[in-house]
């Protein structure tokens, strides 16, 4: 996850941002962060997914008492 970040920052350099503005493809910089950010969530959800997913059902029921 923090590599994904990490490389959105890096296309803000202004040496990226110029390549990804003058490439000749229309909002070439927003597609490429955006894929890059829906990659760090992802990876994100699959971590909390792994530790949280495999716990007993037990364990997350909360009974109330009236």
């Amino acid at each position: 996850m923090v590599v994904a970040f990490a490389a959105v920052w890096t296309l803000k350099t202004p040496l990226i941002d110029y390549g990804m503005d003058h490439s000749g493809i229309n909002d070439q910089s927003s597609v490429v962060k955006h894929t890059i950010t829906i990659g760090g969530i992802y990876s994100l959800l699959s971590y909390v997914l792994a530790m949280y997913g495999s716990q007993d059902e037990s364990f997350r029921r909360v009974e109330r008492t009236a």
